[in-house]
């Protein structure tokens, strides 16, 4: 049982609770094969996750299955998934060929001609009407409503490096090379590229995301690259030893994935709710979810009154932990290690949102990035690195846990204030692997941790 020193508490089931079971996920098989893209559904709360044989997996609550491709011919793989605006998605092949399924169109495809160089990228026009296709030498092919505007072997230009990946713009298209090289056809903006920075990117580049404004880059080795209205969120580098391969981008800009070759995805900023497990109700409930993994536990509330409290139970209703414990509307994430839940118990007024993540969904921390400051509850994963002097400032009486060891049995408290504290010091201890810290904090007081 993990215990809490911020209450305790000893719960039953009360008749007359109701109960709630997830809005699941369709249960789709993960391939065997290598990952190849990441995409978000149109509401940003769930992922798709397409592998090299054409099967899609569909992770996050509710999140749609469309299809997967048909057998793909021998030597055949698929490159990118894109979805359309509604209920539906293509899945392209470096062959050339297109699967569209829901209510994605079919508006043709190359797979009868013999290609100078394999498709390795393709991208959906902004109207969805239409795709656009990209071949290795950085050849276009475009279908539907997507407008050629150019290309590479069109200019006679021969990149520096090959053509790994694209993005459409309203009116164009922006082609990226592997050594950060940018290519802007139509009314895509170029708004730099790293060779014109004089980079050298330690990893090669893997992927490309428009903005409104702009576009970012991701390495191979996770390193993120903005230019122009693009956010930086943070980079993967030091997090895994997995290669990044795709990225995906939110709407406002305020988020973006990053998956790996390992089929493991990393969120950042707001795209942490993509992709899990979630509960909503009003008032007090009892929700059945085995959760047999450390896991990031979000609990959200907004009634504005009344206490606000999630409780993890196993199987007979007695408690492993003690989650969510505020007043009124909140917002916290939990650190769960209790591999005996079978139910969380709520107690709310009002409306609540529980989701249920694995523990790579924490916010990253990298000491280089400066202070990290947030407002209640939250849990942070951090670089491996030696001692380290952790500093914190907060608004009210918080904790901050330090859980470290290979297999995350061991922690510490670092912090322990009763009221608004500045310059609360403690040391991190070094760890030749990442660890996390679990900063809880009563209600929604806000804070900023730093290591001077």
């Amino acid at each position: 049982m993990a215990g809490r020193c911020l209450a305790a508490a000893v719960v039953a089931l009360v008749a007359g609770v109701p109960w709630l079971a997830p809005t699941a996920s369709v249960a789709i098989a993960v391939s065997a094969a290598a990952p190849v893209d990441i995409d978000l559904t149109q509401d940003e709360l769930g992922l798709w996750v397409t592998y090299a044989d054409g099967t899609v997996e569909a992770r996050g609550s509710g999140t749609p299955h469309h299809g997967n491709t048909p057998a793909l011919d021998l030597g055949e793989s698929a490159i990118a998934l894109a979805p359309t605006a509604a209920a539906g998605y293509w899945i392209f092949t470096d062959r050339g060929r297109v699967f569209a399924f829901g209510d994605a169109p079919h508006h043709g495809d190359v797979g009868h001609l013999t290609l100078a160089t394999p498709v390795i990228a393709a991208a959906p026009t902004s109207t969805g009407d239409g795709y656009y296709l990209l071949g290795q030498d950085g050849g276009i092919f475009a279908f539907g409503d997507a407008v050629f505007r150019g290309s590479l072997p069109g200019l006679s230009v021969v990149p520096n490096a090959p053509v790994v990946s694209m993005s459409a713009t309203a009116d164009g298209y922006l082609l990226i090379a592997e050594d950060g090289g940018t290519f802007a056809f139509g009314d895509a903006g170029f708004h730099g590229s790293l060779p014109g920075l004089g980079l050298n990117p330690a990893s090669p580049i893997v992927d490309l995301v428009p903005g409104s404004a702009g576009y970012l880059m991701l390495g191979a080795d996770g390193g993120i690259f903005n230019f122009g209205v693009s956010n930086y969120l943070g980079a993967l580098v030091g997090f895994t030893g997995s290669p990044s391969v795709a990225v995906a981008v939110t709407d406002d800009l305020g988020g973006y994935v990053i998956l790996t070759a390992d089929g493991t995805a990393w969120p950042f900023g707001t795209a942490r709710s993509a992709g899990v497990v979630r509960f909503t109700g009003v008032g007090d409930a009892v929700v059945a979810h085995p959760v047999p993994d450390r896991s990031a536990v979000r609990a959200v509330h907004t009634g504005t009154a009344g206490l606000f409290r999630v409780w993890a139970l196993d199987a007979g209703g007695g408690v492993e932990d003690l989650l969510a414990n505020t007043g009124g509307v909140s917002d916290g994430t939990y650190w769960l290690n209790a591999p005996a839940t079978a139910q969380f118990q709520i107690e709310a007024e009002g409306p609540w949102t529980l989701e249920i993540a694995p523990l790579h969904y924490a916010r990253k921390w990298s000491w280089g990035l400066g202070p990290l400051s947030g407002s209640g509850s939250d849990v942070v994963m951090i670089v491996a690195s030696g001692p380290r002097t952790l500093t914190a400032d907060g608004t009210g009486a918080a904790q901050v846990w330090h859980h470290r060891g290979e297999f995350l049995l061991t922690r510490s408290l670092l912090i322990n204030e009763t009221a608004a504290f500045a310059g609360a010091t403690d040391t991190i201890p070094g760890t030749p692997t990442h660890t996390y810290l679990e900063l809880l904090a009563h209600d929604t007081i806000s804070w900023t941790m730093w290591v001077p």
